[in-house]
């Protein structure tokens, strides 16, 4: 599922190696075929569950960062069709999502960062709970994000 463009906020406490940060994300759509034949397409907003928290290597300046998110459908189409998932249709419990930058990463003028999730079952969809459930969650999942350069605050 391609994300962002966001908008990230980030604080590093370069006495104790710590980060806190705060990312915005717009909703996110994504679309295939299940089983391979019938065309899905969902929309997932993405809502932060406390800061990102982390570290940087003071010496490297290589980071790693951990978000709570938890993923809300707020859309679901089946071959075309709207399927009601309701206003509370998400995560059972946040997906805990770790990223650690990637070789060439710098804190000033940004990189690639990657890593992996487990995205737990689904509650709150209705109807269309147990579909859900048979095709979104489980572990294994990549996410990769590019950081544009940063820009210090004094």
């Amino acid at each position: 599922m391609p994300l962002g463009p966001g908008h990230l906020t980030a604080t590093a406490d370069l006495s104790t190696d710590a980060i806190t940060a705060t990312l915005t994300l717009p909703n996110a759509t994504s679309s295939f075929k299940e089983p391979g034949l019938v065309p899905v397409t969902g929309t997932v907003k993405l809502i932060n569950n406390g800061p990102t928290t982390g570290t940087v290597d003071p010496n490297t300046g290589a980071v790693t960062t951990t978000s709570r998110i938890t993923m809300r459908i707020v859309d679901l189409k089946v071959a075309g069709i709207d399927l009601p998932v309701g206003n509370a249709c998400q995560t059972s419990r946040p997906v805990s999502v770790t990223v650690s930058s990637l070789p060439g990463f710098s804190i000033l003028n940004g990189g690639n960062l990657a890593g992996t999730c487990t995205i737990p079952q689904f509650a709150g969809c209705g109807l269309q709970t147990p579909l859900i459930n048979l095709t979104v969650p489980g572990a294994g999942n990549t996410i990769a994000l590019k950081l544009g350069k940063g820009r210090a605050v004094p």
